[in-house]
């Protein structure tokens, strides 16, 4: 009788995540998942590569290793599994509520038939901050480093995105910034992605944070943790050392030959910054060892922006070039798009006017 119960709950469960998610499920007929090609994997879901609509875009899809193999097997509604299944629903809501282009598009979610559970659907993008940083290594020919301007402009990206989720009400902590999880286009624009343990601030969050500990601020890694968005704002700071240097923090808690502990700022290697000298005292700030006297988001876009106005763009310099072609391109986009909506407007009121007129002109 109780395993009845316990199998009844768990199908009651899922109703709801298909109820809660119902405004955002796709038409099963537009998916095809003929490549279903992995592409990658986040916080606790893979990334594979399907077609909507006959556009290539990103499914997300939580581990099934850590999911049972048919809802029978769901024990106790509340279980790990439903709580995974739970947070997966957060972060698609957090996402549907986002709508920034520095973050990656959320389209929608479609459920498998042979399974309970619901996948992410996001925008396809080219790829992480990581790789990029991989392929244009700091010890690389000067031909085939990545370009300060480039590099600077993707840092003004990810401050406009977090300066985006700052702002909202309440404000959304990302808790997980890292060159893995931003993604770039093409044309070299971030776009912020993995929303997966993102919070809404409604009050100082005191749970451990579940993000990349080497990018983690110091009270987050305390035993009883007490932060907010100031974890974020310190994570932007070592990324930026992150991409300036092109290596990966020092883990914490290492230390030197001689038995002392490495500050933050030699963690974030602040000393081979190179030739991020010009946002170095901003992202210094933003690293600072008091939540409080660090960087709001709002600052570090406002100081960024400065520097990449100030930066000059190289001549010959293709990622530029590039990257104001893209900004060109969709600009005349929205103008075509305005004069498209223009033009359908007239005629559809050129069309009303003809038919208010029609019965007079026949009588005549």
């Amino acid at each position: 009788m109780e395993e009845w119960m316990s199998i009844e709950a768990s199908i009651v469960s899922v109703e709801k995540v298909k109820r809660e998610l119902s405004p955002f499920i796709l038409p099963q007929e537009y998916i095809d998942e003929e490549s279903n090609e992995k592409i990658g994997s986040g916080s606790y879901g893979t990334i594979t590569k399907i077609k909507y609509c006959g556009t290539p875009c990103a499914a997300k899809e939580l581990h099934s290793a850590l999911l049972p193999d048919d809802e029978s097997e769901i024990s106790h509604g509340e279980n790990e599994s439903m709580y995974l299944v739970n947070e997966f629903c957060k972060e698609i809501k957090i996402l549907s509520k986002i709508h920034h282009p520095n973050f990656v598009r959320f389209i929608g979610i479609y459920f498998k038939d042979s399974s309970p559970y619901p996948l992410l659907v996001m925008e396809l993008m080219y790829k992480s901050l990581e790789q990029c940083l991989m392929q244009y290594r700091h010890d690389s020919p000067e031909s085939q480093k990545l370009p300060v301007s480039t590099k600077l402009f993707i840092l003004q990206d990810v401050a406009r995105a977090v300066a985006y989720i700052h702002c909202q009400n309440p404000p959304i902590v990302h808790r997980d910034l890292t060159v893995k999880n931003v993604l770039l286009t093409f044309s070299m624009t971030a776009k912020v992605a993995d929303l997966g343990v993102a919070k809404y601030l409604t009050k100082p969050l005191s749970t451990q944070c579940p993000g990349t500990v080497i990018y983690m601020p110091p009270e987050a890694l305390k035993k009883h943790p007490h932060y907010g968005t100031e974890v974020d704002v310190y994570s932007y700071g070592v990324l930026g050392f992150h991409v300036f240097s092109g290596k990966w923090p020092l883990q914490h808690g290492l230390h030197k030959d001689d038995g002392s502990a490495f500050t933050d700022l030699e963690r974030c290697h602040a000393d081979e910054i190179g030739e991020g000298f010009c946002v170095r005292e901003t992202l210094k700030k933003c690293l600072h060892v008091d939540p409080k006297q660090r960087l709001k988001s709002c600052e570090i876009l406002a100081q960024i922006d400065v520097e990449t106005a100030r930066y000059k763009i190289e001549d010959d310099n293709f990622l530029e070039i590039q990257y104001n072609a893209r900004n060109t391109r969709a600009m005349q986009q929205t103008m075509d798009e305005m004069a498209r909506g223009l033009e359908l407007k007239e005629n559809l009121s050129r069309d009303c006017n003809w038919k208010k007129l029609k019965p007079q002109a026949l009588k005549t």
